[in-house]
């Protein structure tokens, strides 16, 4: 591989002394405030990036828009008969997609919701109000179970509505996210049109453990009324991309990406201020390098997207596959960058085995102390997803999962995810290591680059794949 050495001194200088990183951050978080899809906040949070990634003198620097349905919460009540003594205010909050609707019945517990804990509550659930918790990986099973699969059962065993503990925070947290993630139809995913079937609203921690004690007081006779109101509205959304071009295979991209849009609960700095701020210091960074030694720096296009709707399902991206679908044959690789303020960085994450020993010995030419894992499934919770789909090579970031997780990571979703939160000094080490590695990756020769495309049948078998423990 060729020598980067001054190169990467030009990057380091650039991720470590640049006063941009911070700023874009108070921006963002402070100045613009929370970013859900179709708000005045997202309208702003497009066009700074806009300014910053043409201030950065990026090429083709556009707002593509896309139509897509947005989901408001407008009410959230939650009541107890008899009322319960309860000290301050009975706090809700309904999750995405959740419909408008007022329900009442008994509360049955179930636990984390695994399928057993369902199964044994089965003739007691129907016509009543289930309440379980938004833990993923329940202890003595292997196998994640989310909130979606336990709205699903919830459904089909006839529950009237759905109430979700917050285990992840104590301090009277509420949270949000989607009981509707993609609906997929004949190998197909697509986004999802509509609200789901029945009121699903959060509690914190502390109104569950409540709840919980009063059911076993009352030998299982606690009842409740849930009230919701939420509307689903057609509106213009925006992915916001620019280029750095690359001299010799213009045609051939490397994508950098990460979503802009939040949660509407918050500023939304970990998920995903700290991923879009470190996409600009990327660009910054490379730009300033192409600048710097001249039009052949790169062989190869760096296009940097920032989407939009990912909270609602991965509306921006799977907008921009869509309409780039004849593209996608010359993209070498995506990158997509997500709650990077979750913990350090320690290595990549490739779906494709072929390319971890390509990482492994890129990270250890720069001297990083990083691995390169194989992703032991394939991971549909982020924007790199469509593109998976559609055969594409995808890098992640191994930041939190299995080890290492800040505990400040927890906040996301909730009110309190905000600037903060975020471990400042880990950002310019995202940059710096990125920007290092996506220079030598649209520089490596046609012959050296080990990965291809896969066809779709070969992910969707991967896609049976159950998906391990963090």
């Amino acid at each position: 591989m060729a020598d980067f050495h001054d190169h990467d001194k030009v990057i380091t200088d650039i991720a470590y002394l640049s006063r941009e990183l911070y700023r874009n951050l108070v921006t963002l978080c402070d100045d613009i405030g929370s970013r859900w899809t179709g708000t005045p906040g997202e309208e702003k949070a497009c066009r700074f990036l806009k300014r910053k990634l043409e201030e950065y003198g990026l090429e083709d620097v556009c707002a593509e828009r896309f139509e897509t349905l947005s989901w408001y919460p407008e009410k959230s009540k939650v009541e107890f008969k008899p009322e319960l003594n309860v000290v301050g205010e009975v706090k809700s909050v309904p999750l995405i997609y959740s419909p408008s609707a007022e329900v009442e019945g008994k509360v049955v517990y179930v636990g984390h919701g695994r399928p057993r804990e369902f199964e044994l509550k089965k003739e007691e659930i129907r016509g009543n109000i289930v309440l379980t918790t938004n833990k993923a990986f329940p202890p003595f099973t292997s196998v994640r179970v989310t909130i979606e699969d336990k709205y699903r059962k919830a459904v089909e065993l006839g529950a009237a509505g759905m109430i979700v503990m917050n285990e992840r925070n104590m301090g009277n947290l509420c949270f949000t996210s989607p009981i509707r993630w993609l609906r997929k139809e004949e190998g197909t995913y697509y986004p999802i049109e509509e609200n789901a079937e029945i009121p699903c609203v959060s509690v914190s921690k502390e109104l569950g453990e409540r709840m919980k004690r009063e059911i076993s007081k009352r030998s299982g006779e606690l009842k409740a009324a849930i009230s919701t109101k939420t509307s689903l509205k057609k509106v213009s959304s925006y992915n916001v991309m620019g280029d750095i071009k690359g001299e010799e295979h213009p045609e051939e991209k490397v994508i950098i990406c990460a979503h802009y849009d939040g949660m509407f609960l918050s500023p939304a700095a970990i998920d995903n201020a700290s991923g879009v701020c470190v996409l600009l210091g990327i660009a910054e960074a490379l730009s300033r390098l192409k600048e710097t030694f001249g039009e052949k720096t790169l062989k190869r296009t760096l296009r940097f997207i920032a989407f939009s709707a990912e909270e609602l399902g991965l509306k921006g991206s799977l907008a921009y596959v869509e309409k780039h679908r004849d593209e996608l044959r010359n993209v070498r690789l995506v990158i997509n960058m997500d709650e990077l303020a979750a913990g350090r960085l320690k290595g990549f994450r490739l779906q494709f085995p072929e390319l971890v020993p390509f990482f492994q010995k890129l990270i250890d030419d720069m001297g990083l102390p990083l691995t390169s894992h194989l992703e032991p499934f394939i991971d549909t919770s982020g924007d790199q997803f469509p593109f998976t789909l559609n055969g594409v090579p995808i890098m992640l970031l191994w930041r939190w999962r299995y080890m290492g997780e800040y505990p400040t990571h927890q906040y996301t979703h909730t009110e309190a995810d905000t600037l903060d939160k975020i471990e400042l000094k880990d950002l310019p080490e995202y940059v710096a290591t990125v920007a290092r590695c996506a220079l030598r990756v649209v520089n490596t020769p046609r012959e050296r680059w080990p990965a291809t495309h896969r066809p779709r049948e070969e992910i969707l078998k991967l896609l049976e794949k159950p998906v391990t423990p963090y």
